[in-house]
């Protein structure tokens, strides 16, 4: 069936290893939604033109993908709203750009192992519904979270355990106005002692309504040991 890409809003592609990226695609300027498919790790270099181009993209599913990081031009995308990005075991970072994305609703980085850091001014998504991080690398939750008071799933909240990163690192204390988050929440690398207990009373757990399930952990689970939703 002859289509014009001009006139595609909706977009799944299955490319494999021996593929080249189809630079045509960059044509479909009122591209909607995009879910590329492939372990090529070429993929990468194709992102910031396709980035450049493909601006009006509400959802990207880049999942499973070899990408090692996204590129800074992901700050173009304004109308961004779904952000999938699970399983990209190669992922290392996230550009400071993606806090630009002022529409984004959902981020999942679920199972992305090479990925240490979320990027610092996170607490800019003030739109963020839902943050998936669970199976990643990411070793703390950045300080600015309790802006987002639109959140309505954070799966996992890492103390940081002190470190180079602890001065960038949030506390409990900053989910003291996350009330709507709901679901399932893991909280780990409690230290067990007196400031942990303040930071938990400030933290105002009981007006967690939506919560269903509520883990404490004074250490950070291995992945072996992982075997929650």
């Amino acid at each position: 069936m002859e289509t014009s890409i001009e006139r595609v809003r909706h977009l799944s592609m299955m490319l494999s290893n021996e593929t080249s990226f189809p630079v045509s695609i960059h044509k479909a300027k009122g591209l909607r939604s995009l879910l590329i498919n492939t372990r090529d790790p070429s993929l990468g270099a194709a992102l910031p033109d396709l980035f450049k181009q493909l601006t009006c993209i509400r959802l990207l599913n880049l999942s499973r993908s070899s990408i090692k990081e996204i590129p800074n031009e992901v700050g173009k995308l304004i109308h961004l709203r779904h952000l999938n990005l699970a399983s990209c075991y190669q992922l290392e970072s996230l550009p400071e750009t993606m806090c630009d994305l002022c529409n984004l609703q959902s981020l999942d980085v679920t199972w992305c192992d090479s990925l240490k850091e979320l990027p610092n001014a996170i607490g800019k998504l003030i739109k963020l519904r839902h943050l998936w991080i669970y199976g990643s690398g990411v070793a703390f939750i950045p300080k600015g979270i309790e802006r987002i008071t639109c959140l309505r799933t954070l799966d996992v909240f890492t103390m940081c355990g002190g470190g180079e990163n602890e001065s960038k690192a949030a506390n409990l204390r900053e989910l003291k106005n996350l009330n709507h988050i709901g679901g399932s929440l893991k909280i780990w690398n409690l230290r067990g002692g007196v400031e942990d207990a303040s930071d938990a009373a400030e933290a105002q757990l009981k007006n967690k309504k939506r919560l269903r399930c509520l883990l404490l952990a004074l250490i950070r689970l291995q992945p072996a040991e992982r075997h929650f939703n």
